[in-house]
């Protein structure tokens, strides 16, 4: 988990959908379903909606950091929706809010998918994200979008699997056994298929990460650590900054942390490419 960034503005779709269907905008959460159907058939207005809002992430789910676009930025089909950070059914008004809204994976529900990241068997263990939250309330100071910016309140193991940093957990106000809870039992994010998939990327960064600079120093022994420096900060923007259609690579997080030092000094310095500045 990591910070998310809000979306900034309401698209328009959603704005003039709100102003056409005031009945549905302010209906009590018992009619949530039916209100939300609705829009969603919409067609336009909920496409753009989510467009939006996947944009808004750099393209990944709020939760898990699952990829929501493919290389080219189309939508990867079968495997996003939007997400009601606060339950839709649990009070009025929330259901077309959009600063409630949040775009998501489809918690390892696709079926069709041949990607062991997005779907893995038996279906009910590797349930996570939306799909494992349902109805539930996030606790408090756990909702993403308000996480700190910079300093990451989530380590990543080496075997993939998310705990709460305790001391920045702190130093942010958020009680990192909630945090903890969050990431355990209401959104699963420590689930086989997310923890495996997490294992993947960090054993990918520590085997062609370190091979790479070490390769670079046999073939050019006489660098500067400066020059060995600017080699280590050039390898990690490749992979932590936002590629051509402004989207991060799935996990992103995973490859923060095992990027090492060189990654932090990058996100210190290039907040603004991830919406943070």
């Amino acid at each position: 988990m990591k910070h998310v960034p809000r979306i900034v503005r309401e698209p328009l779709d959603l704005a003039q959908w709100r102003m056409d269907h005031p009945d549905d905008d302010r209906a009590p959460g018992a009619k949530a379903g039916a209100v939300w159907s609705r829009f969603k058939d919409s067609g336009p207005a909920y496409s753009s909606l989510l467009r939006a809002l996947v944009d808004r992430q750099l393209g990944l789910c709020g939760y898990c950091e699952q990829r929501l676009t493919r290389s080219d930025g189309t939508l990867v089909v079968g495997d996003n929706q939007i997400e009601h950070v606060l339950a839709k059914s649990q009070g009025p008004g929330r259901t077309l809010d959009g600063a409630n809204l949040m775009a998501c994976c489809g918690g390892g529900t696709w079926a069709r998918s041949d990607e062991p990241s997005r779907h893995a068997v038996p279906v009910r263990d590797n349930l996570s994200c939306g799909q494992a939250k349902g109805e539930h309330e996030l606790a408090a100071a756990c909702d993403p979008r308000s996480f700190p910016t910079v300093r990451p309140i989530v380590a990543v193991g080496l075997d993939g699997r998310l705990r709460a940093k305790v001391e920045t957990c702190r130093e942010a106000r958020i009680d990192p056994e909630h945090l903890q809870h969050t990431i355990d039992e209401r959104l699963r994010l420590n689930c086989e298929r997310l923890r495996v998939a997490r294992k993947r990327v960090i054993d990918h960064i520590v085997e062609w990460f370190v091979l790479l600079v070490r390769e670079v120093l046999e073939q050019s022994p006489h660098l500067s650590d400066e020059a060995v420096a600017s080699v280590e900060r050039a390898l990690v923007g490749g992979r932590l900054g936002p590629d051509a259609n402004g989207h991060l690579v799935p996990f992103w997080s995973s490859e923060r942390q095992y990027l090492g030092p060189a990654a932090e000094a990058w996100v210190r310095e290039h907040g603004a490419l991830l919406h943070v500045g």
